[in-house]
């Protein structure tokens, strides 16, 4: 090992110095070594018993989503391959409080509820049980029918909302800003001729916010020669002047 050279070195094994010899190696050719003083790779990743005798776990590894590594599956699509995978907790948010931690109200991830069922439930038993604090006599025997509305109803009737998302499509990192939806239809134009986007899955995003009726209804003015009779906002006009638009 001490006559061994290397085209780059690396001090610390974690995530972040795996995924930077992925690039070098794969994409630069270069020949990579690794040092890590503990007795495996992957920083926080790493197994270890910390908190007391008996118990393993990881410092880190609590709040993951299959969209903090999409640069590296699309660079790699053989990660899969390899044996890399993506494991969603079956929980994605408990809701608890500190006088009665027994009642928490659990939402569960689309892997462990593709329906939306099971989470529906919970809500629709917290909502009861706080409406009874109040009322009662609103018990089984006295409540007609109940109906719940999962992600999944959702995304029935608007095929465009995919897994209940209201927005259309997911708030990642390669889909917001200047790159909402995608680079080629982000200022509302496609690459069909005389088709624009105006909704949701466009810059500023969902919500009843107006943002993208506004930039469509800018992008089809300027395309047609259509003089504008609204007046441009000040902040955007500002940021002309200093150079940023």
């Amino acid at each position: 090992m001490a006559d061994e050279t290397f085209d780059a070195v690396i001090i610390g094994g974690g995530t972040k110095a795996l995924v930077t010899a992925l690039y070098l190696q794969s994409y630069g050719g270069m020949k990579v070594g690794i040092f890590e003083r503990m007795h495996e790779l992957g920083g926080s990743w790493c197994s270890l018993e910390r908190l007391a005798p008996g118990f393993i776990g990881d410092t880190h590894a609590s709040t993951m989503s299959d969209w903090y590594f999409l640069p590296l599956l699309y660079d790699f699509p053989k990660f899969e391959e390899y044996g890399g995978r993506f494991f969603g907790y079956k929980v994605g948010l408990a809701v608890t409080t500190h006088e009665e931690p027994e009642e928490s109200l659990l939402i569960y991830s689309y892997l462990e509820d593709p329906s939306g069922e099971k989470s529906a439930k919970e809500i629709a038993e917290q909502c009861l049980e706080t409406l009874r604090k109040y009322a009662p006599n609103m018990t089984r025997d006295n409540i007609l029918w109940l109906a719940t509305h999962t992600p999944l109803d959702t995304e029935n009737k608007f095929p465009d909302m995919v897994e209940g998302s209201i927005k259309q499509g997911a708030y990642e990192p390669l889909q917001m800003g200047f790159l909402r939806p995608n680079e080629d239809c982000s200022n509302h134009r496609t690459p069909i001729k005389n088709l624009y986007l105006g909704g949701a899955s466009c810059h500023s995003g969902g919500l009843v916010t107006f943002g993208p009726g506004y930039g469509v209804a800018n992008s089809v003015a300027e395309d047609y020669g259509v003089e504008k009779w609204w007046p441009e906002p000040e902040t955007v006009t500002k940021a002309r002047e200093e150079g940023l638009l």
